[in-house]
């Protein structure tokens, strides 16, 4: 097949076969590739159909360059590699701080680059982007500008690699794979976790992580341990100042400095020990405190049990908000039983911010705003 001709609008120096120190070459370089004069091409590369090679490009020996390949740029390829049809190679990196300097890309040996991959050379001169050895890159992947890929790497078909202008460190697949190799040990944590011990060690290792992370937000912001202390102070003055009106109103001669000493002893107890709302606690411990005062067992009764009726009745008021509000819900993945999450109880490698979401709220309503992923403005929420 002889080589296009010259109103084809293609440069005469560019068609091999007008150029007779490319003859030794003529039996692995198809007549219709482009190949620059001044790109390095081992003696026994061969170019198929359409291939269009520019002058950076230093290809090695024994490598299959594919119909309609394109190779460009500072592109330096080792030896046994092959580029399936459609291949860009060595082009310049998507990257809007890019302004055309002399960037590279290097390629080791035997790699596969399947039907239109793409490769693009670094963005900043000096750098380079590099691919290993015995890589095999599926269909339609992607390698971006800047990306350092190691060895025997599969990379599957419509995979992307690099973003946002930094490199991407890709392990090789020999030391990536191990973990497919801890199955077997996950399928046992998964049987243990299934049993009670392994629930409640889960449980327990939940409220160890979450009780940290209260601990850790805390310490990083001074703040709020000064804003959460007064509010909880101005809370417990509230309660103090409603036990001594019930006190007052049914007669009990208590010192009013008593209720301070009173008031937070029986809610502490009321929280420590199991119990309905506080409900038989608060009376117990009224009567316990007021007996010394020498305060009538019926009177310190009743006291015990005003205080919880006030403080059920307060408590129920926000049932009315939680129906009736327009505030964050939690999801319905709360709603999960034990057996759901005893996956997560089970693996040892759940980080902190696996656990910490279960406790997460999410925004069941409300209209949507301005956000450029959620439809119109004004348009209600779809809840999840």
């Amino acid at each position: 097949m002889g080589a296009p001709q010259e109103e084809a609008g293609v440069p005469e120096e560019f068609w091999l076969g007008k150029r007779s120190s490319w003859a030794t070459l003529s039996r692995v370089i198809h007549p219709t590739a482009i190949v620059h004069p001044k790109a390095k091409l081992a003696a026994s590369v061969e170019v198929g159909p359409y291939a269009v090679i520019d002058e950076d490009v230093a290809i090695g020996e024994g490598c299959i360059i594919g119909p309609h390949v394109y190779l460009t740029g500072l592109t330096s390829i080792g030896g046994h590699n092959r580029f399936y049809a459609g291949c860009v190679i060595g082009e310049a990196p998507q990257d809007l701080k890019f302004q055309g300097e002399p960037t590279a890309l290097r390629i080791g040996e035997h790699n596969v680059f399947r039907e239109h991959v793409t490769v693009h050379r670094s963005s900043k001169a000096g750098e380079a982007t590099v691919i290993g050895s015995h890589n095999f890159l599926m269909q339609n992947s992607h390698v971006g500008h800047n990306v350092a890929l190691g060895d025997h790497v599969i990379l599957a078909g419509g995979a992307l690699l690099g973003m946002a202008g930094f490199g991407v460190l890709v392990l090789w697949k020999r030391e990536s794979i191990k973990a497919w190799g801890e199955g077997k040990k996950r399928e046992k944590d998964l049987r243990v976790a299934a049993t009670l011990p392994g629930r409640l060690v889960g449980k327990l290792r939940r409220f160890t992580l979450s009780f940290s992370h209260t601990l850790t937000l805390y310490a990083s912001s001074p703040s709020m341990v000064v804003g959460t202390t007064v509010l909880s102070l101005i809370v417990q003055a509230a309660n103090v100042l409603m036990v001594l009106l019930i006190g007052a109103a049914v007669g009990a001669p208590v010192p009013l400095s008593y209720y301070w000493i009173l008031v937070p002893v029986v809610s502490l107890l009321g929280v420590l020990i199991p119990s309905i709302g506080g409900l038989g606690i608060r009376e117990g411990g009224t009567l316990l405190f007021l007996a010394p005062l020498g305060i009538d067992h019926d009177q310190a009764i009743l006291v015990g049990f005003l205080w919880t009726l006030a403080q059920s009745a307060a408590n129920f008021s926000g049932v009315f908000f939680y129906l009736f509000g327009r505030f964050e819900r939690f999801s319905a993945a709360e709603a999960a039983d034990d057996g759901d999450s005893s996956d997560m109880d089970s693996d040892e490698g759940t980080g902190e911010s696996e656990v910490l979401a279960k406790n997460m709220e999410v925004r069941s309503d409300g209209p949507v705003r301005h956000h450029p992923d959620q439809g119109r403005a004004g348009k209600p929420a779809t809840a999840p």
